[in-house]
């Protein structure tokens, strides 16, 4: 098992990206190519809201609480996490944005209250959403960090859309503490 070197939380490397060869299971990093960019990954944590679907407060709850790196320590409902306006509500959406464009190798996110919402993760790239990952989303409490791998190096970007599905998760309410990109900077 692999641990978020910030906090300490299990990761789940288990969403397969798309297309990717039968078994592969997405727990091995994938050589994504230079994509334009070069030198060691950079890690960094969304510092922008671009867009939300809906919050569900002002300020505990409201999508600014998915910026920076986590703050919520163990699953469970926390004001310091994005929650959307209602618990049932089916597909919301976030879009967030971070200071450095990079070539995607991962993305990390922080799900809290419940997990295995998430359903698909986009680069947003010139006004277009390019599929990083969609699918089954594996995380659940003793793994409540999902990361998702591209099979294909997406182009580079510096924001990321994320969807969810509130339905998904059964009875109770979906929030997102931090989103991470990972991969190397466009010079």
């Amino acid at each position: 098992t692999k641990y978020c070197t910030d906090c300490g939380t299990a990761l789940v490397l288990k969403a397969p990206p798309i297309g990717s060869p039968p078994g592969n299971g997405g727990g091995t990093p994938l050589d994504t190519g230079s994509g334009g960019a070069s030198g060691p990954d950079v890690r960094q944590w969304a510092e922008t809201v671009v867009q939300a679907s809906s919050q569900y407060g002002i300020r505990l709850f409201s999508k600014d609480q998915i910026l920076g790196p986590p703050d919520v320590q163990r699953p469970g409902q926390d004001g310091r996490a994005w929650c959307p306006s209602l618990a049932k509500r089916g597909t919301e959406f976030i879009v967030v944005q971070f200071a450095r464009t990079v070539v995607p190798k991962a993305v990390r996110i922080h799900e809290t209250a419940s997990q295995g919402f998430v359903t698909r993760v986009e680069a947003l790239v010139g006004g277009r959403e390019v599929v990083i990952w969609e699918g089954a989303d594996p995380a659940n409490k003793s793994t409540p960090i999902l990361e998702v791998m591209a099979a294909e190096p997406p182009p580079a970007t510096n924001q990321i859309r994320i969807t969810i599905n509130t339905d998904k998760v059964r009875n109770a309410w979906t929030e997102i503490d931090a989103v991470e990109l990972i991969g190397p900077a466009v010079a």
